[in-house]
Parts: structure tokens; sequence; C-alpha cells
């Protein structure tokens, strides 16, 4: 059996005169995401990808002057083929 997870954008967080949309990603009937996936919203590009914790500013602010597509906190998913995103 596999499970199901569906995408949805939780917050919009302006960041140093940029904003930032946060997608949390659901599964099942789930009340709280798995994990985060960050976007820069002028150019769409993913900044941070499957993070654990709700980004903070400060995180924001760090990885994007980075220019780091990682998450600050260590972990692994595997990643079943059966997302969904409910926009």
């Amino acid at each position: 059996m596999s499970t199901e997870f569906k995408s949805r954008t939780i917050a919009v967080l302006a960041v140093d005169g940029e904003n930032f949309s946060v997608n949390g990603f659901y599964a099942d009937q789930d009340r709280n995401a798995s994990w985060y996936t960050i976007t820069r919203s002028r150019d769409g590009n993913v900044i941070v990808d499957k993070c654990t914790q709700f980004p903070t500013h400060e995180s924001i602010r760090e990885l994007s002057a980075k220019g780091n597509n990682y998450c600050w906190v260590s972990f692994s998913v595997n990643m079943p083929s059966n997302i969904t995103d409910d926009r």
C-alpha cells in the first residue's frame, strides 16, 4: 500500500523584498505536513526541498543568499510516484 501525498501552498513569506512560497506535502488525511518545499516566487526556483521543519525568515534569508538547494535539517525521504498537487 502506498501513501498518497498532496501539496498545498500554506504560506507566502516576504524576506528582504522577495516573496517565497512555502508548500506543505501531506500524507493521506494527515493534518501536519510531512515536509515543506520553498520556492522563490519571482522565478519559480526551488531554493529548499523536503524540509521537515517550517522555515523561518532567517533560514530562508541564509539559504537564498548562499544559493543553496538543500535543507537545513538532515533526513531522507523515499519519494512515492503518486504525489498530487491540489492547486
